[in-house]
């Protein structure tokens, strides 16, 4: 999660084009971001909801932006310069909102069939964290460039020791 990036000249408040969150599927299986119910969202802060066949594939990446990297190619290029990310990455948007600088909460969830009488749709969190730039979060990734990167898939996503500070 970029949640805090370099402010910029034209942006020098608060620089949204340069927040994402990025996606990694640690397995050796395809992930497909949709069931019979319906396409899996994140939830919180910001929102988003997959598009349709959207596939994580197996030890792949997705990163989704606040801008359209088809229709603003300015900033797709600023964001991918600023990044070092390859060409062909997955870039997906735009997200509803902005990544908070200070902390908040953002989950992957996945549709579950409504029970009835009630007939509405319940979402399932596949992983979640409640992020901060407190301790015993780290404080390196506040306005520094950096992302908070996950480095421990087995533990809670809101173990702040479940994380560290990424490389750009």
């Amino acid at each position: 999660i970029m949640y805090h990036p370099l402010p910029t000249l034209a942006n020098p408040e608060d620089n949204t084009n340069d927040e994402y969150i990025e996606l990694h599927n640690p397995t050796g299986s395809d992930v497909l971001l949709e069931n019979a119910v319906g396409t899996w969202r994140i939830d919180g802060g910001v929102g988003y909801t997959f598009p349709a066949n959207t596939t994580l594939g197996a030890g792949g990446y997705l990163v989704i932006v606040s801008f359209d990297p088809v229709l603003d190619l300015v900033a797709r290029n600023a964001f991918l310069d600023s990044y070092v990310l390859a060409n062909g990455v997955t870039m997906l948007c735009p997200y509803a909102d902005k990544i908070a600088n200070r902390g908040e909460r953002s989950a992957l969830g996945r549709p579950q069939a409504p029970e009835p009488p009630a007939g509405t749709i319940s979402w399932v969190i596949v992983d979640e964290v409640i992020y901060s730039d407190q301790v015993p979060w780290s404080l390196d990734p506040d306005g520094t460039g950096k992302p908070l990167q996950r480095n421990l898939i087995t533990t809670s996503g809101n173990n702040p020791g479940s994380w560290v500070v990424g490389v750009t």
